[in-house]
């Protein structure tokens, strides 16, 4: 990245992309590229290569093999990255310049949230397994204990261990 934090990726790049550049299609999420993932990415991204199109894995900063830490989730930094990624595969000379970003999840809510006035290089999201309201979807909601205490959060209680739980019903663990 320009401000020198690499990121971890791979390329799938197809044959002679010297004579055909092609449109890159770009996964950029937090679930890492190396271990649980790896078999599911070889298969869907070499099977994009083979069918004529550049594919790109990258691990978000602070999560995988790319450096940093993962603070949060949808952080603006993670965002102006995808922009820098996006820009350096549309000017590689084996891509046509134009990108597609491809997500499952987090990933493409990721995706979806990049500033479309600064994406011209993107020319479509692709979107698998996605949500259209993150608040009514997203797990990963951080709450201050003012807000818990507002409806809709209110009717939930106090939030309690599974020995808390045990010991209120009675039971022991």
């Amino acid at each position: 990245m320009s401000d020198g934090c690499p990121l971890a990726g791979r390329l799938w790049i197809p044959e002679d992309p010297d004579d055909h550049p092609a449109p890159a299609i770009f996964e950029y999420i937090p679930y890492r590229k190396n271990d649980y993932y790896a078999v599911h990415n070889q298969s869907m991204h070499a099977y994009f290569a083979g069918r004529g199109y550049v594919s790109a894995r990258v691990d978000l900063r602070g999560s995988g093999d790319s450096d940093s830490i993962l603070e949060n989730e949808y952080v603006p930094l993670e965002q102006s990255d995808g922009i820098e990624v996006i820009r350096w595969l549309a000017a590689e000379p084996w891509c046509s310049a134009k990108v597609v970003m491809i997500g499952i999840s987090g990933g493409v809510s990721m995706d979806c949230r990049l500033p479309p006035p600064r994406r011209r290089e993107l020319g479509a999201v692709v979107s698998i397994c996605s949500t259209d309201d993150r608040y009514a979807d997203d797990v990963q909601l951080e709450l201050t204990d003012e807000e818990t205490a507002r409806p809709p959060f209110a009717q939930l209680g106090t939030p309690q261990t599974a020995s808390d739980a045990a010991r209120s019903s009675g039971n022991s663990t």
